[in-house]
C-alpha cells in the first residue's frame, strides 16, 4: 500500500527533542600534611538525529601526602566508562525517500525486509540497520610521584603515569534486515586494547645571586604504547529472534582477519630548561631537547632547540607608578618543534598481509612501500608580542606576531603500480609557511553591585605551501562527482578546482561557463583554482554581565573570509536515476529553487536528464563549479548561561557554602550566508566542502550547584 505523499521524513527518523542531564560531586579537603579530592560525574544524552544514547560515567581520587620535611608523595586515579547505545541515523535516507513510501517497511513472506522501490531502503530499515550496536569503553589512567629536596637549591621529581583502555563493539544485523539479509544474519565484534605508561625524572637546581634568579632543570622520559585490535565475524543466524546469539552462528569468516593487528611504540626524551630573571623585569628562558622515537628508522633522534625572553618595561623607574598604564612586558620567543603524529607505526618497514588465495591461507605484500629514511617533521616558530593592561588592570591588550615554516611535511605519494603492487609511500616532501597575528582583548567595568566584562580573541593567518614534489598535488576530501583538492606552490593550503559559473542562462535554463583559455570549447583546461579553506579573520567573543546575587554569561564564535563548496547542493539538482538503488531519490525542497520556464531569471538551473548545455553532456549542469560555492563566514552564539547565587544568609543555616542555580542554552542562533543550505558553515573548515552537514542541535539545560 502506497503511503502519504505529505510525509516528513526528516521528522519521522529523528526525535522532536533529545534530553541530557549532568551531574557533578566532588568533595576536597586536609591538613597541613595531607590534601585529597574526589569527584564522581555521570553525563547522559540521547542522540539529537537518531536513535540511541551515550553515557558517561567518570571517577576521579587525588591525594597529595607530606611524608617528612624532604619528602613529598602523592598519587591521582581516575576510572571512566562511555556506554553507546544503539546509535545510529538515517538522515540521508529521510531525504532520500520516495514521497509514496509506505509508513512501515516492507516485507516478504518470510519476513524480510523487502525495498519499496529498486534497491531504495526504507527509511526506519535505515534507522534499525543494526539490531544491536553497542560500544563500551573503559579508560583508567593514574599517576604516582614523589618529589624530594634534597638541600636548599636542588630537588628531585619522579614520575610513573599510565592508562589502560579497553573498548568493546559489537554490531549486529539481523537476518531480517538490510545489512544481514545475504549472510542471515552478520555479527561483527571488535575488541581494541591499549596500554601507555611514562616514566619521568626531573632534577632541578634553583639559586640567587644578587639580582638574578634563575633554575636548572635537568629531566628524561620514557613512554612505551601498546595497541592490540582484535576483530571477530559470525554469520549464518536461525530466523528466530530469541536464537540470535554469537553461539547460534553457522559460520565463522575470515573477513577481518587483516584487522587483527598489534601495534608498539616507543619514545625517549632527555631535556634541559633554564629560566631566568634579572630585578623580576628582564627575562630569559633555554631549553634543550632530544627526541627519540621507535616509528623512525634511520633518522630516529633529533634535537629541538628554543630560546625566549621577555622584558617588563612597567617596572622600570620611568614607567613605574604611571596612573594610566598599569603593567607593559615585550616578549619573543624562536624554537624548533617536531611532529611524527602523521606517522603510522610501521611506516618506514614493508610490510605482508593475511589474505585468502584458492580459499587457503596466503601473506601478500603490503601496498604502502616501506621507507627508512623518514625524519621528523619540523616547525621553525619565531614571534614576538605585547602585553599592557591599563586603568587599574582594566583594561588588557595582547598581541603577538609569529611566523611559522615548516619543513619535511609528512605525507603520502602515489607510485605506479608497477613498482611491484606497492601503490603509495609515506615521505617527508613539502614545505610551507604560516604567518599570522593573536589578539586578545577584555575589558571590565569598576566593582559594584553591577559588574561587567567583555573580552574577545582573535587570529589572523596567512598561509602558503613553499614547497612541494610537483607543482600540484591532490589533498583532503574527496566524493565521486565533487571538486579535486588540490595544493600548488605559492598558494595556501586548501583549493577547489572548478569551472568558473557565470550563472544560468535565461533562455535555456543551463549553467554557462567561463572559456577562460578562450579556445572556444569548455572542458577542464578552464577549471581554475579557487583558495577556499583557509579563514581570514577567527575568534570568539564572551559577554559576563553580574548583579548582585545574578549573572549573565554569553559566549560568541566568530569565523570570516573562507569559502564553503556545497557538494549537497550539487548532488541533489541531479535528477537521473541513482546508481545504487535505481529509483529518483527525493530531494529537499530547497530543489524546487530552480529555472522553470524561458526568460527566468533563475540562481539554479532547470532540472533535466540527458544531453543538455552547451558542451550537450549529462551532467553539464552539475559539473564542479564556483555556482555551488558559498561564504563560510559566520556569527554563532555557543552559549549562554543565567545563574543565580542564593545569599549566604539564606543558605548558611543548612550548612551550605554556595547554592547556584542556572539555565543554558547551546546553539542559540548562527547568522550565515542565506543561501547556503546546510546549518552548520563550521562542518567543512579543512577542506571547504560540505555534504549531508547535520545541524548541530539547540540545547536547553537547567542546574544547580551545591558547595557545602
Amino acid at each position: 500500500q502506497m503511503g502519504k505523499d505529505d510525509i516528513n521524513w526528516l521528522d519521522r527518523v529523528k526525535p522532536s527533542r533529545a534530553p541530557l542531564s549532568n551531574i557533578q560531586l566532588s568533595v576536597a579537603g586536609g591538613s597541613n600534611q595531607t590534601s585529597y579530592y574526589f569527584s564522581f560525574g555521570k553525563f547522559g544524552e540521547a542522540n539529537a538525529v537518531g536513535d540511541g544514547r551515550l553515557d558517561r560515567y567518570t571517577g576521579k581520587l587525588a591525594l597529595t601526602q607530606k611524608v617528612n620535611r624532604w619528602l613529598k608523595a602523592g598519587m591521582d586515579v581516575a576510572i571512566s566508562k562511555v556506554k553507546y547505545d544503539g546509535l545510529s541515523e538515517a538522515l540521508g535516507a529521510g531525504i532520500s525517500a520516495r514521497p509514496d513510501t509506505p509508513d512501515s517497511i516492507k516485507t516478504n513472506p518470510n519476513g524480510t525486509w523487502d525495498y519499496w522501490h529498486g534497491f531504495q531502503e526504507h527509511p526506519y530499515g535505515a534507522l534499525r540497520f543494526f539490531y544491536d550496536n553497542t560500544k563500551d569503553n573503559w579508560n583508567y589512567t593514574g599517576n604516582f610521584f614523589a618529589e624530594a629536596t634534597l638541600s636548599k637549591n636542588f630537588s628531585f621529581r619522579s614520575m610513573i603515569a599510565g592508562s589502560r583502555s579497553e573498548s568493546n563493539l559489537v554490531e549486529f544485523m539481523s537476518p531480517f534486515s538490510y545489512g544481514g539479509l545475504g549472510t542471515k544474519g552478520d555479527y561483527k565484534e571488535t575488541q581494541n586494547n591499549g596500554l601507555r605508561y611514562t616514566l619521568n625524572n626531573v632534577l632541578t637546581y634553583r639559586f640567587t645571586y644578587s639580582g638574578l634568579k634563575a633554575d636548572v632543570l635537568l629531566g628524561q622520559e620514557f613512554t612505551g604504547n601498546q595497541y592490540r585490535i582484535g576483530v571477530k565475524n559470525l554469520q549464518g543466524f536461525p530466523m528466530i529472534e530469541g536464537l540470535w546469539k554469537p553461539a547460534n552462528a553457522s559460520i565463522s569468516t575470515n573477513f577481518y582477519n587483516g584487522s587483527n593487528r598489534f601495534y608498539e611504540e616507543y619514545s625517549e626524551s632527555y631535556f634541559l630548561r633554564s629560566n631566568m630573571s634579572w630585578e623580576g623585569k628582564y627575562l630569559l628562558s633555554l631549553s634543550l631537547r632530544r627526541d627519540g622515537t621507535s616509528k623512525l628508522k634511520n633518522n630516529r633522534q633529533a634535537w629541538f632547540p628554543a630560546i625566549s625572553g621577555g622584558w617588563i618595561i612597567s617596572d622600570e623607574d620611568f614607567l613605574r607608578g604611571n596612573k594610566t598604564l598599569s603593567y607593559l612586558k615585550l616578549r619573543s620567543s624562536f624554537g624548533i618543534t617536531g611532529n611524527i603524529r602523521p606517522l603510522g607505526h610501521y611506516d618506514t618497514q614493508d610490510l605482508v598481509n593475511s589474505v585468502l588465495y584458492l580459499n587457503e591461507p596466503a601473506l601478500r605484500m603490503n601496498t604502502v612501500l616501506g621507507n627508512p629514511d623518514l625524519r621528523w617533521e619540523r616547525t621553525k616558530q619565531h614571534d614576538i608580542g605585547l602585553e599592557t593592561r591599563f586603568f587599574d588592570n582594566r583594561l588588557s591588550i595582547t598581541a603577538e606576531y609569529y611566523v611559522k615554516k615548516t619543513d619535511g611535511l609528512l605525507t603520502s605519494r602515489q607510485i605506479p603500480w608497477s613498482s611491484g603492487g606497492f601503490t603509495s609511500q609515506r615521505v617527508n616532501l613539502g614545505a610551507m609557511t604560516n604567518r599570522g597575528l593573536d589578539l586578545a582583548v577584555s575589558l571590565s567595568g569598576k566593582p559594584g553591585d553591577f559588574h561587567w566584562e567583555v573580552s574577545a580573541v582573535a587570529n589572523i593567518n596567512r598561509n602558503r605551501v613553499t614547497e612541494l614534489r610537483d607543482s600540484t598535488m591532490g589533498f583532503g576530501v574527496y566524493y565521486p562527482g565533487s571538486p579535486a583538492g588540490v595544493l600548488r606552490i605559492g598558494q595556501p593550503v586548501g583549493l577547489l578546482q572548478l569551472y568558473q559559473s557565470q550563472g544560468v542562462d535565461p533562455q535555456t535554463g543551463d549553467l554557462v561557463y567561463a572559456d577562460t583559455n578562450k579556445d572556444g570549447v569548455i572542458n577542464q583546461l578552464d577549471m581554475v583554482y579557487i583558495p577556499v579553506a583557509q579563514p581570514k579573520l577567527n575568534g570568539g567573543l564572551t559577554v559576563d554581565l553580574g548583579w548582585k546575587g545574578f549573572s549573565l554569561n554569553t559566549q560568541l564564535a566568530f569565523n570570516f573570509g573562507n569559502k564553503i563548496y556545497n557538494f549537497s547542493e550539487q548532488f541533489y539538482r541531479n535528477y537521473d536515476f541513482d546508481i545504487w538503488t535505481g529509483v529518483v531519490n527525493n530531494k529537499p525542497t530547497w530543489v524546487l529553487d530552480r529555472w522553470q520556464k524561458p526568460g527566468d531569471q533563475a540562481r539554479y538551473p532547470r532540472a533535466v536528464v540527458g544531453e543538455h548545455g552547451a558542451g550537450r553532456t549529462n551532467d553539464w549542469n552539475l559539473m564542479p563549479s564556483t555556482h555551488y560555492l558559498y561564504s563560510g563566514s559566520f556569527l554563532r552564539c555557543r552559549n549562554v548561561t543565567l545563574a543565580y547565587n542564593l545569599p549566604n544568609t539564606l543558605i548558611s543555616k543548612a550548612g551550605l557554602q554556595q547554592v547556584r542555580v542556572y539555565a543554558a542554552t547551546q546553539n542559540l542562533f548562527t547568522i550565515k550566508d542565506k543561501r547556503l543550505n546546510a546549518d552548520d558553515p563550521e562542518q567543512g573548515l579543512e577542506s571547504g566542502l560540505q555534504q549531508n552537514v547535520a545541524p548541530l542541535p539547540r540545547a536547553v539545560s537547567f542546574g544547580i550547584d551545591l558547595r557545602f
